[in-house]
């Protein structure tokens, strides 16, 4: 029986080896991460975050094409968004980015 703890003892160390508990190296990783975040919308490309289906924050846009309670068509760089649902609102905007609030249906790059 004792053979047989230590077979799965042995098992579990090279199947689950421990992580380093250094607080540095997870910093490093974490401000590592967060420059390859800042790398990236430093390029200029447009960022969708999208809340459930209640709202959609868009950073990096270009330009509010159309502007209906039930679409709403937005230009980012290289695509057009098409938004669809109901209750649609643009809760707010400024020169870079927009939040919209309301039933969000669907989302479609065109």
């Amino acid at each position: 029986m004792s053979s047989h703890k230590s077979y799965r003892k042995k098992k579990e160390k090279e199947l689950f080896p421990k992580k380093k508990s250094g607080s540095e190296d997870s910093l490093k990783h974490i401000l590592i991460d967060s420059f390859k975040s800042v790398n990236i919308c430093s390029q200029n490309e447009s960022t969708l975050t999208s809340i459930g289906n209640q709202s959609l924050y868009i950073e990096n846009y270009h330009a509010i094409v159309e502007y209906s309670a039930e679409h709403l068509k937005i230009r980012i760089k290289g695509h057009t968004i098409i938004i669809k649902g109901t209750q649609l609102d643009i809760d707010f905007f400024t020169k870079e980015d927009l939040l919209i609030k309301g039933l969000i249906k669907s989302i479609t790059y065109v």
